[in-house]
């Protein structure tokens, strides 16, 4: 039998974003800033598909390149997670001894696209549980129904006097989690949410209010 490839340790920006969005909050602080001190610190390995790299009139080109903490440091760096990229104008005054020497010596404009972030190590370093729903796929049937769940008892806390019918949460549950959420995730997300509010359910009310 042929031995399966092992995954790869590093996923794309797309995840890191759900990951970072998942968990904003709760006393996480600024995410994306920690995720960016973990780069710059060398605690969080990372790789960009291309990284182009502006030297007087020419250019060098690299690929899958593992990105080095010098990098991330370079003074005024932009790290456009949401643009999977990044970019950097080099100082003149005080460039990175790697910008004086060998072969990227007279840098002056680095760009890396297609990043990559180490999982593990990013999790670790940002104090996010593995099991946390950010590790779930992103269209895991069970943690959208969780998630619509989840939005569910919010909208109940926030209006518990609104005689909202269940049939407009639906509406706007397929609405809020478009693409994601069938009516039948709908129906099970709502079984689970009225046993922490079973007001909604009572007799009298109007049908799934």
């Amino acid at each position: 039998m042929a031995k399966q490839p092992t995954p790869s340790p590093l996923i794309r920006t797309k995840e890191v974003l759900m990951i970072l969005g998942q968990n904003a909050g709760n006393g996480n602080g600024n995410l994306g800033h920690r995720l960016l001190l973990g780069l710059q610190k060398g605690l969080i390995r990372s790789q960009a598909r291309t990284a182009h790299f502006s030297i007087a009139n020419r250019e060098i080109r690299k690929y899958n390149w593992p990105i080095p903490e010098w990098v991330w440091q370079l003074r005024g760096g932009n790290f456009a997670l949401s643009e999977d990229r990044f970019y950097a104008v080099i100082d003149e005054f005080a460039p990175p001894t790697q910008a004086r020497e060998g072969e990227l010596a007279g840098l002056w404009k680095v760009e890396l696209r297609e990043l990559k972030i180490h999982k593990s190590e990013m999790l670790r370093n940002l104090n996010i549980s593995a099991s946390s729903p950010s590790s779930a796929p992103i269209h895991s049937k069970s943690n959208i129904i969780n998630q619509c769940e989840n939005w569910l008892k919010a909208e109940f806390g926030k209006r518990p006097s609104v005689t909202k019918t269940k049939t407009d949460f639906e509406r706007d549950a397929l609405k809020q989690f478009s693409g994601k959420l069938s009516p039948a995730g709908f129906r099970a997300a709502w079984k689970q949410a009225v046993q922490t509010f079973p007001n909604r359910s009572k007799p009298g009310r109007p049908k799934g209010t």
